[in-house]
């Protein structure tokens, strides 16, 4: 699943990207300079009879940058558990690689600056 280039934001809020196993996250631009990462895990929903049974939210985070976010995509790979996106901002576009881990309650963040080497 790709999510194109969109020249006022990397992932719009109607636009976000679910990653999950165990723990999962959803993850949206919640600012211009930030995306929001909400976490839940699938042994934890909702058991009321009057709507439908879903993952409840059990934690957030937000990942602030110096620089507001100009543009970029992203990637979603469902076997791996992955979402990856590659953000352009003013100085110098990110990679950054989020990984939620199979068997533990672990969510992963990895950064990374220089595109020309990062696979």
């Amino acid at each position: 699943m790709i999510f194109g280039d969109n020249p006022n934001s990397a992932c719009h809020m109607g636009r976000s990207v679910w990653v999950f196993r165990l723990v999962g996250v959803m993850i949206w631009q919640s600012a211009p300079d930030r995306l929001q990462f909400v976490m839940s895990r699938s042994d934890v929903y909702s058991r009321n009879r009057d709507v439908f049974q879903h993952r409840k939210p059990i934690g957030h985070c937000k990942l602030r940058f110096a620089s507001t976010i100009r543009g970029g995509a992203a990637r979603l790979d469902i076997f791996r558990a992955e979402a990856l996106f590659e953000l352009e901002f003013a100085d110098a576009p990110l990679r950054l690689k989020v990984i939620c881990h199979a068997l533990d309650d672990t969510l992963i963040v990895e950064a990374d600056r220089d595109l020309q080497q990062a696979e």
